[in-house]
């Protein structure tokens, strides 16, 4: 029995326990700023010391927030110390409120800077509505056929919107052990990696990995009972197929392949979890989407063949024209030299076409590798392609990393190409930027071209886009006064301004701003890119 068990009721603080109102919080966060002591700040808010902690546990940015709470107050006084006043509003703005009772909302009812894109009376027949591409270059908002229509001031989101959800709760998470294995699963700063493979890392077994990644996936789903959280949105974007598994099991199929680079069963998992549901509801729904995935595998890999058979427009010629060449431009290696350097689990793959041009199988992780490599393997302009051809080093956070380009295409007049795949929001991340340096300067050293592309765009359009002068003066406007941007401040600017993805995205690679794994913008302090 701890301390404050033994304490009798009417002894205790009589806030203990208690909500955090907001007008509290920045009373806390005042005193902190002031000096005042962990004892001093109980005696005046009436709450347990470890009421207090807890408290500014949730006000630490997750980037430095520490394993144990003894340094907390210590630690967030310090940071406001470093930051200005738009620093410190930001804090008490993303501070995450505590569990409100049951009887305080229905769930219908959504707080008001967290409001979610709805989805209404989906069954399987879904996946027609979910399979049209969505325009970057359109504000995101609930579709025509949708019926429960979203306030004008409530931020719309979609099922590609999940895995910025997903990242954010992981990073929310208040062990860094637990924050790390979920990130390395993911491959959030890297290469997914496995268990096995993150045990060699810690010096632990595989059991205790897979041990530690299912204590954070419980606590996520805890997570997701508290407003305002990302995991509580993402419970509300699932809410209407809460009773219908079949539906949800495509559902997660389709937002799977859309930003994660794990396989869509791994990726439903976190998804589930993230959102609240229970290990044995994840385990019932996970076990439908074999039933309907390989379908869709089935589907792909015809369209696959499909398309390689079929005539098409070509837009291979403008990824050369837009990719980045080297002064001296080196002949490619022989096909025969080439090869894989990392090694796609079945899991992992979407689908396949036998590649007449190289001879052999091709297999691809997602939709947007399929539309890359289909126009590869059918312009004349390329001679021979190979996927995964390098392991490239870079320096991220102080850390040397690896990773792997997708492919290395020869062209016909005798050049080498590397071609990173990435979706356009993507490019924008501080991270692929810095890795996008790492290859560029090694496949220059080869004297081979650079280039990062989807079916879309090239990262040379996103440079190239050119962002309506009000757009850009509200994005600069924005930034100045607050400091630095949360997710939730980019959702609201994307649906109350009218702010396209496409801006977002351009805006953030042509100002050279920081883009965080955790959706947080800020202005470039260097020349980093």
């Amino acid at each position: 029995m701890s301390e404050l068990e033994r304490t009798p009721l009417a002894q205790r603080p009589s806030r203990h326990g208690a909500p955090w109102a907001i007008d509290e919080v920045e009373m806390l966060v005042d005193e902190i700023q002031q000096g005042l002591t962990l004892s001093e700040l109980a005696g005046r808010h009436q709450r347990t010391p470890a009421g207090i902690t807890g408290a500014v546990m949730r006000l630490i940015p997750p980037a430095l927030r520490p394993d144990s709470r003894t340094r907390s107050v210590e630690l967030l006084a310090q940071y406001l110390r470093e930051h200005n006043d738009a620093y410190k509003q930001q804090l008490i703005t993303d501070f995450r409120p505590t569990r409100s009772p049951p009887t305080r909302s229905r769930p219908s009812e959504l707080p008001r800077d967290s409001v979610i894109r709805p989805i209404s009376e989906l069954t399987v027949t879904m996946s027609t509505e979910i399979n049209q591409t969505h325009d970057e270059n359109t504000p995101l908002s609930p579709t025509a056929s949708t019926k429960a229509v979203a306030k004008p001031t409530e931020e719309c989101l979609s099922a590609t919107d999940v895995g910025m959800l997903i990242t954010v709760a992981i990073t929310c998470l208040p062990k860094s052990r637990d924050c790390e294995v979920l990130e390395m699963r993911l491959g959030i700063d890297g290469q997914p990696l496995t268990l096995a493979e993150i045990g060699k890392k810690y010096g632990l077994s595989r059991e205790r990995v897979r041990q530690i990644q299912e204590r954070a996936l419980r606590k996520l789903a805890r997570h997701a009972r508290d407003e305002g959280t990302p995991g509580y949105i993402l419970k509300n974007l699932l809410e209407p197929l809460r009773h219908n598994d079949k539906a949800l099991a495509i559902w997660l199929l389709e937002a799977a392949s859309s930003g994660f680079e794990i396989s869509p069963r791994a990726a439903a998992k976190f998804i589930l979890h993230t959102a609240g549901y229970t290990k044995a509801k994840t385990t019932e729904v996970a076990a439908l989407l074999p039933t309907v995935e390989r379908p869709q595998k089935a589907r792909s890999t015809n369209e696959a063949q499909a398309r390689v058979a079929r005539p098409f427009k070509s837009n291979v010629s403008k990824w050369l024209e837009h990719s980045e060449w080297p002064t001296v431009v080196a002949p490619p290696p022989p096909a025969a030299q080439l090869s894989a350097y990392r090694v796609v689990n079945e899991s992992d793959i979407a689908g396949n076409f036998f590649s007449h041009k190289l001879g052999r199988t091709v297999y691809y992780e997602s939709h947007l590798e399929l539309e890359v490599l289909t126009a590869l393997e059918r312009s004349e302009h390329i001679a021979y392609y190979q996927e995964q051809p390098a392991q490239i080093p870079y320096t991220f956070n102080g850390r040397q990393r690896v990773y792997f380009p997708d492919v290395f295409a020869a062209t016909a007049d005798g050049r080498g190409l590397l071609i990173e795949i990435k979706p356009t929001d993507n490019m924008a991340l501080t991270i692929n930027r810095i890795k996008a340096k790492a290859g560029r300067a090694w496949a220059h050293a080869q004297g081979w071209g650079w280039l990062i592309v989807n079916n879309r765009h090239t990262f040379r359009e996103i440079e190239g886009h050119v962002i309506p002068d009000g757009k850009r003066a509200l994005l600069e406007s924005e930034l100045k006064i607050r400091g630095a941007l949360t997710w939730r401040d980019l959702l609201r600017l994307r649906n109350q301004q009218g702010l396209t993805r496409l801006d977002f995205t351009a805006y953030i690679v042509q100002s050279g701003a920081h883009l965080d794994r955790t959706y947080r913008v800020t202005a470039s302090d260097a020349s980093s890119f």
